[in-house]
């Protein structure tokens, strides 16, 4: 192609950007197309394309051009951070790292290529890179409010709660307008007990951008609703007859069924709730549990295995593991037990899920036996137990107790009895329909929470929830499994938090009653509930619903008391109906 030739595609391509940055994108893209067909095998123009494409929203033609453009110019490490940032746009963060990793080591001293392997790393869960990556960029570049935000965002994933809320208040401190900083920092608040300041800096937040709905979700976790906040509710009513994101629309519809529930509108509230749920379930797949977990279970376990092992474990009776379904009172039980002057609480440590994924899966159950035996000696055992306490007593060394409530533990119980023979597990079960109507109202984060997207596999769900608590149940050791009723605990709190502290092995201490009082770190969505006291108010929840219970009622009919199922009839759901998904007779 000719110097002219090339300088006028230049012109062309230039052109089409200031269209597209005038949002003028159909004039844009008839220059795009013009070119697209027979792109010229020249590096510059290649890159062009490629920012044009970004520009454009095309994401994977942005990504193919660049690509080509770095196999040419392998060494160039603006090429690499071009297509490192489209990466860490489009969310396939590991493929950014690997471009952004290669930009950094031709051109260390650059803070934009810093702060991106910051933001990639703390997507991927990797916070120590991150917090390395993010802490050379904050030297090249201290005036920066992005790098303080993502600094911020770092610690308090990793439970630095005071460390997060400094670099939090440094971003707003130098960009007053930051309202993600604000939104950090007042889940940093809300997890420490600081609920009033909490409040505050979300509603900042939200002033700053209404049209940013996590500072809603964020605020309906930590604040009870009531019609005192109809401006509020107008005002997300308004936004939502606006255009948007499927996901934001799903953000928006869970806050404004929070917010309708706390104002007593429960029909208004479960069809918002309905509408978030259907909106966030595309992309996501039930398959919460294998299939033939409980099968490797069957093959693998035993009273007499557990006898056999009791010798080859860590004997340490620190560990307290509280498990259960979602939404059952695993946050409540663990704050109760923190409270005590000789405990702590973890949190969701997840670690026992790490080391069960090192054994083998539960898919398989001849690879997952294999896996099992394969630790069945002391050396292994003694590797693996002393990991999970290291992980469990770091910056907790003073407690004789310490508390791990990441529920789905249920599933490796059997694990968790080899590695601690002396450990307690408390089980926490609470009423079928209430637990999961908690769920399905619940907005998670977290990507192995997308079966709470669905009525059906949240039921599939809680029904081998049962089915594995069941089996624990016969073959755990004898008084190995302590059995905690929510409502029970409800109704009587003192003679419960007895029990629960004397199975612990832990003395009587008044303070316990007072749970709500501990400024223990709670991240889960229960963390406003335990920060008052007892109440009897999410008893039987799912009554406020009526009508709209019987996705579930159906589902779960197998394991409803009488008095649920009465309830159910006078509603004109029949929980027994043999065909239960036409069940609703009409009174």
């Amino acid at each position: 192609m000719s110097t002219q030739g090339k300088k006028q595609v230049l012109n062309d391509i230039n052109q089409a950007i200031k269209y597209s940055d005038k949002q003028q994108y159909q004039k844009a893209l008839i220059i795009f197309d013009n070119y697209l067909k027979n792109l010229p095998d020249d590096f510059e123009l290649i890159v062009q394309f490629g920012q044009l494409c970004k520009s454009l929203g095309k994401t994977d033609l942005a990504i193919n051009y660049l690509s080509k453009a770095v196999d040419k110019k392998p060494d160039d490490p603006v090429i690499h951070g071009l297509l490192g940032g489209i990466l860490l746009d489009d969310k396939q963060y590991q493929e950014a790292d690997i471009q952004l990793r290669l930009a950094i080591e031709i051109s260390p001293d650059s803070w934009q290529l810093l702060l991106h392997l910051g933001i990639a790393n703390s997507a991927l869960g990797n916070y120590d890179a991150a917090i390395d990556y993010l802490a050379k960029a904050r030297t090249l570049k201290p005036g920066s409010s992005e790098i303080h935000e993502n600094l911020a965002a770092c610690m308090f994933m990793t439970d630095c709660n005071i460390e997060a809320q400094d670099y939090a208040k440094k971003a707003i401190k130098l960009e007053p307008k930051n309202y993600n900083a604000y939104n950090l920092l007042a889940l940093s608040l809300s997890q420490t007990g600081d609920i009033a300041e909490a409040i505050k800096y979300l509603e900042k937040s939200i002033k700053l951008d209404e049209l940013n709905p996590n500072a809603y979700v964020n605020l309906t976790t930590i604040k009870n609703f009531s019609s005192k906040d109809r401006q509020m509710i107008r005002r997300i009513e308004k936004i939502l007859e606006t255009s948007m994101p499927a996901i934001n629309r799903s953000r928006f519809c869970f806050a404004l069924g929070k917010m309708y529930d706390g104002c007593q509108e429960w029909s208004k509230a479960f069809s918002c709730i309905k509408q978030a749920n259907l909106l966030a379930k595309p992309g996501y797949q039930e398959n919460p549990v294998p299939k033939k977990h409980l099968k490797s279970l069957n093959r693998v376990f035993s009273t007499e295995l557990f006898e056999k092992t009791r010798p080859l474990g860590n004997q340490s009776d620190i560990p307290v593991f509280i498990v259960g379904m979602p939404r059952s009172g695993t946050t409540l039980i663990e704050q109760i037990i923190a409270s005590h002057p000789e405990a702590e609480g973890a949190g969701e440590l997840e670690k026992i899920e790490s080391i069960a994924d090192m054994i083998g899966t539960t898919d398989n159950p001849g690879q997952y036996q294999t896996g099992v035996h394969k630790i069945l000696n002391e050396q292994s055992i003694n590797e693996l137990s002393s990991m999970y306490l290291g992980a469990l007593r770091k910056n907790r060394e003073e407690a004789s107790r310490i508390s791990d409530k990441t529920t789905n533990n249920y599933f490796h119980l059997g694990l968790i009895t080899i590695l601690f023979p002396n450990a307690r597990i408390i089980h926490v079960s609470r009423s079928p329909l209430d637990t999961c109507i908690s769920c399905y109202f619940q907005y998670f984060r977290n990507r192995s929470f997308g079966w709470t997207f669905d009525p059906e596999w949240i039921s599939n769900t809680y029904h081998s929830y049962r089915q594995i608590i069941s089996f624990w149940q016969r073959v755990l050791p004898e008084n190995k499994m302590l059995e905690v009723q929510y409502e029970q605990l409800i109704s009587d709190p003192e003679s419960h938090i007895r029990h629960i502290l004397d199975y612990c092995g832990l003395d009587w201490d008044p303070g316990c009653l007072n749970f709500y009082k501990t400024r223990n770190i709670v991240k889960t969505a229960s963390k406003m509930q335990v920060r008052q006291p007892i109440y009897q108010g999410s008893i039987q929840r799912w009554k406020r619903y009526g009508i709209d219970v019987h996705e579930f009622a159906t589902r779960l009919e197998q394991y409803l008391d009488e008095t649920d199922k009465q309830q159910l009839y006078k509603l004109g759901i029949r929980p027994d109906s043999k065909k239960w998904w036409n069940f609703i007779a009409k009174v």
